[in-house]
């Protein structure tokens, strides 16, 4: 969960210094009212930890990820769905170059 919320910082300060529009129109279309909102909520992403205690919401066609719940995978698991390809994409690229370097062809030494 750490590496969630910490990626929404990323996300959110990101946002906010280089796509300055897309947190205007995200922060028009939210809709509901939170008093006091302890959260940073500029998309629906920032909802997902905080969104039986938080009065914000947004319509589904004001939500430019509301595709991602019929994708078949609870929308709490995309980080990690990331980081592990991303640790499996290095793996496999640094098993290459060193079967490359090794002179290993599908597992095989070359021989000539």
């Amino acid at each position: 969960m750490s590496l969630e919320l910490a990626w929404g910082r990323f996300r959110r300060d990101y946002l906010r210094r280089f796509h300055p529009d897309y947190v205007r129109r995200m922060l028009q279309c939210r809709q509901g009212q939170c008093p006091n909102c302890p959260h940073d909520v500029i998309d629906s992403r920032d909802l997902k930890y905080y969104r039986n205690v938080c009065g914000y919401w947004f319509r589904p066609e004001d939500d430019p990820f509301a595709g991602r719940g019929s994708l078949g995978l609870a929308r709490v698991g995309w980080a990690e769905v990331v980081v592990l390809r991303l640790l499996l994409g290095g793996a496999r690229a640094w098993a290459g170059a060193a079967s490359a370097r090794l002179g290993l062809v599908g597992g095989c030494f070359l021989v000539g």
